[in-house]
């Protein structure tokens, strides 16, 4: 409170002379002083009446004050807009480097009366604008919404969690939210206002340091800048941001977002936390000698960007192009061992060397993850950037999530799941669903089976994150599409074009003609790199985001094994609790609508297989053969999906730049099952081909002839009943009574678990499956166990030829020891190899 000697007022009054008038004479005494107060000084109406019953003992309530200054006609000087507007003109010509004095009606603009002004409406703002009490708390930063499919251009709906902020560089350059921070000549100044710049000699200050006004301006924009973040308004926000605002933001948040991710992928073991250093955001934490990312390398637009992004990809350093992988194996010897000492910690581990990390001791979970994640957006020592330095008060960040458990629990399993930590998963769905008691509409937001699904990782954990997933039975009986209506089936197959080809989203869905690239292409399904790996930050580190063409190859072994073994896992579980085979079912890829009657054409699984395979062919890399859709063909028709179901398609709004579609119009839609879609593939386009794609293509298209002809068969009924495993209620086989498609179906397995390219000059699929042969066998009807290599010497395990299965297999995935009968697999380079325990039996 502003106290002033009654001596000084004009009046000269002495309170004692106060004592002996009334109490309306004391008010018209009083007035010249308290205008002076009030009017001149600023002071409120209560610093006034206590300034008053100090000085004058004269004891007045507020109320009465303001019925007085009502009478009298008073009102202050400088009206809050007014001031409003002196403040920000201040402000936009010190970040010009301007010295600013101010007058309003020929008078001198104290700079302590903007800064009182600051400090009470900043003081006001924060007590009426609680986040933290409005219910929604660390939900308006996080949201329950992980949509791997969402709009990067469209903030409101992308950028509603710390997991989507990995793309902070991207979103910022969007054309749509280029800033909204005006000149200091563009700002209007009102007329009754006089801006000038002080004479040197009135200057008192640094001229590179901020003024005590200035920093109380900053503190309150930064403030309000918290609040637009934490409710979702990003286009807000950014507008409101200079350039130098933008990239200490988007450092900021990509800092924290690899924080979370580190800490969640080796959560269990190494480091006990990562702070700045460790994460190689000061100093050089890395071996590579280009920059790692923790900001844009030169934040610029348009033309620009791509000029210094292609300088910067073609130094940097390159993934190895060989693939790692996991085995899943199930050991058949027990005994009892000794009860394990409790783990030693290592308080100084090699960051390089991940093999050498010790386990946790118990004590070093604490606190929990999602605890964790909480304390250090407190302590902010994860960043290399000083929390003062922040466009936002990231205390009002931190006071929402403080009070937002539930989505805290909501943004661990987000990256617990992205990190590929099944352990952490698991951990993290049971205490969603049994401490905080997420509801079903809640999960059914979460679509935590479509992020598993984006961020496959067949090199290291290959399905154990569905199988996290799949502990736990509500996680099953939520919503399996996401907000795009895209099934858990439909972002299997984007993973599947995301790592291994260079088709632009658009390809499969409209709603993504303004996407660049999929999400997730951060993480290589082969385990070649991963977001906090060297590579991809060094890529971050250049300005760009999208993966170049030349770290993606062929859909290889790796990940073909970890999507079957995805498909074979949802099939398990789904009818375990549903009774449904949840991937047969519309999918959400490929919609298309006739343009002459508006018809909605949706197809199904085997016709988005079919399509999937076509996209593959054309924005496959050169040496594509199709392997990989083959065996997902076959493993889907292994599990029933029935080749005969058919749906109104249109091939010309299919394929609108094939020539020979070009000049049909009207209705071109039609009932097509899978086997005529893929018939129906113009030529033009499948003559672009290489020709080992157009023999996988053929392959391809046998296999569902022959599967077509099965379920054709009106005196056999699918499925039939396979007696291979259990000799009293046997089980089902979809293959009819075709032999060739058990085998092929053996077979694909059998090369999956025994072949990997170990050499960039090795084949991509080994000379035991020789695709070219099988399909001239089964073109002229030669006995095919003779073009398939794997069948000979001797080298196989017995299968069933009315299923598949092979005899040794008991476990839900077979592995190498059921299927060899003498050794010949070349897995064993142990450096690029994760051993996974078997998941379950039958």
């Amino acid at each position: 409170m502003e106290s002033i000697n009654p001596s000084l007022d004009t009046n000269g009054v002495e309170p004692d002379k106060l004592k002996s008038v009334s109490y309306d004479q004391k008010w018209e005494i009083l007035k010249p002083y308290i205008r002076r107060l009030y009017v001149e000084r600023e002071l409120d109406v209560d610093e006034v009446a206590e300034n008053l019953r100090a000085s004058y003992s004269f004891n007045a309530q507020a109320s009465q004050y303001r019925y007085r200054f009502k009478k009298w006609g008073w009102k202050k000087n400088i009206p809050s807009r007014k001031k409003a507007k002196m403040c920000d003109i201040r402000q936009n010509r010190a970040k010009a480097g301007k010295q600013t004095s101010l007058e309003h009606e020929g008078k001198i603009v104290e700079v302590k009366r903007l800064r009182r002004y600051l400090k009470e409406t900043t003081r006001r703002d924060v007590a009426q604008k609680d986040i933290g009490d409005r219910g929604n708390g660390w939900k308006l930063i996080t949201g329950t919404s992980f949509q791997p499919g969402s709009s990067i251009t469209n903030l409101e709906n992308h950028a509603q969690s710390f997991l989507n902020w990995n793309l902070p560089y991207g979103i910022m350059r969007s054309p749509n939210t280029t800033s909204n921070v005006t000149s200091p000549a563009a700002i209007s100044t009102p007329s009754d206002v006089v801006v000038a710049t002080p004479s040197s000699n009135e200057i008192h200050s640094p001229r590179n340091a901020p003024s005590p006004l200035t920093r109380l301006h900053n503190s309150r924009e930064a403030i309000h800048r918290a609040q637009m973040f934490i409710e979702g308004r990003y286009h807000e926000l950014l507008r409101s941001m200079t350039r130098e605002d933008k990239i200490t933001m988007s450092k900021w948040l990509y800092q924290y977002w690899l924080y979370s991710f580190k800490t969640a992928k080796h959560w269990g073991s190494g480091p006990r936390s990562w702070d700045a250093n460790k994460l190689g955001f000061v100093g050089n934490a890395s071996r590579s000698s280009i920059p790692l990312a923790d900001s844009p390398k030169d934040f610029v637009e348009g033309s620009q960007v791509a000029e210094n992004s292609t300088r910067s990809i073609r130094r940097m350093p390159k993934p190895s192009p060989l693939c790692h992988w996991s085995i899943h194996y199930h050991c058949e010897i027990t005994c009892n061992l000794p009860k394990s000492r409790t783990p030693t910690p290592d308080p100084d581990p090699d960051m390089y060397d991940e093999k050498s990390w010790r386990p946790w001791p118990e004590s070093w979970r604490e606190p929990p993850y999602q605890n964790r994640l909480l304390r250090d957006l407190s302590t902010n020592d994860f960043s290399s950037i000083n929390a003062e330095s922040l466009p936002i008060d990231v205390s009002q960040v931190v006071k929402v999530a403080e009070k937002s458990e539930k989505e805290l629990y909501v943004e661990a399993i987000g990256f617990s799941i992205m990190a590929r930590n099944a352990e952490l998963t698991s951990d993290g769905f049971a205490r969603l669903v049994n401490k905080v008691e997420c509801t079903p509409v809640e999960l059914d937001a979460m679509n935590l089976l479509h992020l598993a699904a984006t961020y496959l990782d067949g090199a290291k954990t290959c399905c154990t994150v569905f199988e996290a997933l799949g502990g736990h039975e509500v996680s099953l009986r939520t919503s399996t599409r996401n907000n795009l209506g895209h099934t858990i089936f439909d972002t299997l197959m984007i993973t599947v074009l995301k790592s291994h080809s260079l088709a632009p989203p658009s390809t499969v869905d409209d709603n993504l003609r303004d996407e660049a690239r999929f999400p997730g292409e951060e993480i290589d399904i082969c385990g070649r790199w991963d977001a906090d790996s060297d590579t991809y930050r060094s890529l971050v580190a250049s300005g760009d985001l999208q993966v170049p063409a030349a770290w993606k190859h062929k859909f290889c072994h790796t990940s073909v094994q970890a999507v079957c073994h995805s498909i074979r896992w949802l099939e398990f579980y789904s009818r375990e609790i549903q009774d449904t085979f949840i991937i047969n079912s519309s999918t959400g890829l490929f919609v298309k609508h006739c343009m002459a009657c508006g018809l909605k054409m949706e197809i199904c699984p085997l016709h988005t297989v079919v399509l999937i395979t076509v996209t593959l062919a054309a924005y496959g890399k050169e040496d594509e053969d199709l392997f990989g859709m083959v065996a997902v063909l076959l493993e889907l028709l292994a599990l029933g999906i029935n080749p005969l179901e058919s749906k109104e398609i249109s091939i010309p709004a299919l394929f609108p730049e094939a020539p020979e579609l070009m000049t049909l119009s009207g209705c071109q839609h039609q009932l097509l099952g899978p086997r005529e879609l893929a018939s129906s593939v113009p030529q033009s386009i499948i003559d672009k081909w290489s020709d080992a794609k157009r023999t996988g293509w053929q392959l391809f298209k046998q296999i569902l002839s022959m599967s077509e002809v099965e379920w054709s068969d009106e005196e056999a009924e699918m499925p039939v009943v396979c007696m291979c495993m259990d000799l009293r209620i046997g089980h089902a086989s979809y293959f009819g009574l075709n032999n060739k498609l058990p085998l092929l179906y053996a077979m694909t397995k059998a090369e999956l678990l025994t072949y990997r390219r170990l050499k960039e000059s090795d084949p991509w699929v080994s000379h035991n499956f020789d695709m070219q042969a099988i399909v001239d066998c089964l073109s002229v009807g030669y006995n095919l166990r003779e073009a398939i290599g794997l069948t000979g010497d001797d080298l196989i395990e017995e299968f069933c030829e009315r299923c598949g299965r092979f005899m040794r297999e008991r476990h839900r995935f077979c592995n190498a020891k059921d299927v060899m009968k003498s050794h010949f697999s070349n897995l064993e380079d142990w450096s690029r190899t994760t051993f996974l325990p078997d998941i379950g039996l039958y």
